[in-house]
């Protein structure tokens, strides 16, 4: 098992599906290590009077992606504030690499941007990422990334978001992605993990390199691959941000090299932790002694109280992203759309404003969904789907999930018959109703038990 697992973690995605299925047929169909019992689902509800239905993505990993919402009156969309709501109110930090958990995931998500993106079904793509296109050289270990010229940092003056006229770069990438890597670049690291194969990051300063590195799985050049779609072709790769001019055929290219063949770092670049961060603000305002950080009186960037209302309240962010926080209290936070991401592109956020409000209880966010408060609920429970097709004014987006609930073996003591016989324990598997399970689960109303098999 671990074998087929190390193997997948070395292919692309054409290759490790053969893998993986392999592997799948070892832990449940030849030996029964795990029973699986079903695919959760996950759900959202809108309203549909108010946001164009059209404009409303649900993604299987990735978070709620704001820009592309519009209303359906869209002479809305510059006053009126996009209404949202999440759980906790306490965020754990607004620095990517300080966080991962359900305060900050959607936030900072929508507030930087990363090298390449997940489409709404888990494939890896640069569309709506700070890269044109990415390509893998032949090997599987060497990634590279061309760079777009249409994406400058915000940040909050008088309450409203400016251009900072500096331009999300290759040195910021390499920063950003150099300290996610690193355990000890701040205090309190809580992504670094996801991180630990890239070796290193770099800029490509001649364009013969491009030239000469096959694509994995073709005779095609990386060039060639980087160059696919672009309105002007590469003639120079350039180091410095001053001497980038897209429309001029002069890139920048990010070069990453992982500490063994593993495609799949292209998942965790799709990951809010690699959000790309302002080398020159963060090191404006991370001056602490990292060793002696005390977490009561130094203002790290990213944290909360820099954005909180009332006597702390210093925002220091600079994003990325389409979007920045202005401020947060104990209800709500506040934020407006980037003016310098991508404008006059089809990129561009519709909505200028997006508040989200805090509301613990699940029961409280619905009602208030449900009372015109808000106008999108993500992550609706099953037992409440009922309850919005019931309502003409909502809609339910609902899909399978990624996580699978499933009953595990312990097959680590020897001598208990269940971790010496494989045919008991597929006894047990086979003797397992799952259709009586699925329809305990999502209520007798959404699914049939096709997708029980599925799940297996």
């Amino acid at each position: 098992m671990d074998e087929l697992i190390e193997q997948a973690a070395t292919e692309t995605p054409d290759e490790y599906v053969n893998t993986y299925t392999e592997f799948e047929n070892q832990l449940v169909t030849e030996n029964a290590y795990i029973v699986p019992l079903y695919t959760s689902l996950k759900a959202q509800a809108f309203n549909q009077e108010v946001l164009n239905p059209d404009s409303i993505r649900l993604s299987k990993s990735r978070a709620f992606a704001w820009e592309p919402v519009s209303y359906v009156d869209d002479s809305q969309h510059a006053e009126r504030p996009l209404l949202l709501t999440q759980t906790s109110s306490q965020l754990t930090s607004l620095d990517p690499i300080k966080g991962n958990d359900g305060s900050i995931n959607q936030l900072n998500t929508n507030m930087y941007v990363r090298l390449i993106n997940l489409t709404d079904d888990d494939q890896i793509t640069s569309e709506n990422s700070l890269s044109y296109n990415h390509a893998i050289a032949d090997g599987n270990s060497e990634y590279y990334f061309i760079l777009r010229d249409d994406i400058n940092f915000a940040k909050i003056e008088d309450g409203a978001a400016v251009d900072t006229g500096d331009l999300v770069s290759a040195e910021d990438v390499i920063y950003s992605l150099n300290r996610a890597k690193d355990p000890n670049s701040v205090p309190d690291h809580r992504t670094y993990s996801l991180h630990e194969h890239i070796d290193e990051v770099s800029i490509v300063e001649d364009v013969t390199e491009l030239e000469e590195a096959t694509l994995s799985g073709s005779d095609s050049s990386v060039k060639e691959a980087l160059e696919e779609g672009l309105e002007t072709p590469i003639s120079a790769v350039v180091a410095s941000e001053d001497e980038v001019d897209n429309a001029n055929g002069n890139y920048q290219v990010v070069k990453l090299t992982t500490t063994q063949p593993f495609p799949q770092v292209l998942n965790y670049l799709g990951h809010q932790s690699a959000g790309i961060v302002s080398e020159q603000q963060v090191e404006a305002i991370n001056t602490y002694d990292i060793e002696s950080y005390d977490v009561n009186s130094d203002i790290a960037y990213g944290d909360q109280r820099a954005v909180t209302e009332g006597g702390s309240y210093d925002n220091h962010l600079w994003t990325s992203g389409p979007y920045i926080m202005v401020d947060k209290n104990d209800y709500q936070a506040n934020f407006v759309k980037n003016p310098a991401y991508r404008p006059d592109t089809d990129a561009d956020a519709n909505i200028e404003q997006v508040t989200v409000r805090f509301i613990a209880d699940s029961s409280s966010a619905l009602s208030a969904l449900r009372s015109n408060e808000v106008d999108l609920y993500y992550g609706l429970g099953e037992v409440d789907y009922p309850i919005v097709e019931n309502e003409s004014s909502l809609a339910l987006q609902s899909i399978p999930s990624n996580a699978v609930t499933y009953m595990l073996f312990n097959v680590n003591t020897p001598g208990r018959p269940v971790s010496d016989s494989a045919d008991l324990r597929k006894s047990v598997l086979y003797a397992i109703n799952q259709e009586e399970i699925n329809a305990a689960y999502q209520g007798c109303l959404l699914y049939t038990s096709d997708a029980a098999d599925d799940s297996l």
